[in-house]
């Protein structure tokens, strides 16, 4: 009769113990995949800044966020969905040379991580948010 109530309580841990690492796994692939659409975020605005192909409302910047799915899509059950926001200042500066502009660039993701583990899990009825920041400054030269 011990060893029985011995091996539930090992057995028990151990599902634990598994069920523990699927979710910090889970989570990580989350934050890579946030990361990853962060980086492609900023690098399409680098590219318009780049180009010169800014309209006034893209200088305004976005602060409502752009939704985007991190796992799954719109017609599965299973996804994770995240905003995307970017800002964009032009910077003035007396020591800057009048033939480039200078723009800071800021772009973030936010996403609520809804997987039951210790560092994301929902307490008191409250959903921890996550948030990811790249920042950069461009120089675009007037030719």
């Amino acid at each position: 009769m011990l060893a029985v109530v011995i091996i539930t309580i090992t057995s028990m841990g151990l599902m634990y113990g598994v069920v523990h690492a699927r979710s910090e796994l889970r989570a990580l692939e989350i934050k890579e995949r946030a990361t990853e659409e962060l980086s492609n975020y900023m690098e399409h605005w680098k590219g318009r800044i780049a180009s010169g192909n800014l309209s006034t409302t893209d200088k305004l910047g976005n602060y409502t966020g752009k939704e985007i799915y991190l796992i799954g899509d719109d017609q599965t059950d299973i996804k994770v969905t995240a905003k995307l926001f970017y800002s964009m200042e032009k910077q003035g500066s007396r020591y800057n040379d009048p033939d480039y502009e200078s723009y800071h660039l800021k772009v973030w993701v936010r996403w609520n991580n809804f997987f039951n583990t210790p560092e994301s899990a929902v307490h008191h009825d409250i959903q921890k948010e996550h948030e990811r920041i790249l920042e950069t400054v461009m120089l675009v030269y007037n030719v």
